[in-house]
């Protein structure tokens, strides 16, 4: 009887290791797009956002996009500041 016991537990505590994290929604959502804005700061952004999928720079201006599944923010920053944004999917 304990062996099964210890082993249901085992196996809840597996589940839920691998669950935790999907519970972690992503930020990539309309509500979050919402709060950019321009001028702000790259370190502003990614407490909204969190890290970026990918960013490439050029001429001074970085581009980085957050990705998750079809949906898709953009932001494009100059000097450290947002400049232009834009979303897909959202």
């Amino acid at each position: 009887m304990k062996s099964l016991k210890r082993q249901v537990l085992l196996l809840t505590i597996v589940v839920v290791i691998f669950l935790l994290p999907l519970a972690g929604c992503s930020k990539v959502t309309q509500e979050n797009y919402a709060k950019i804005k321009m001028g702000l700061a790259y370190d502003e952004v990614t407490k909204i956002l969190g890290s970026p999928t990918n960013c490439k720079k050029a001429l001074g201006i970085e581009r980085c996009v957050w990705q998750d599944e079809d949906k898709e923010i953009n932001i494009k920053f100059a000097g450290g500041k947002a400049i232009l944004y834009s979303k897909k999917n959202l």
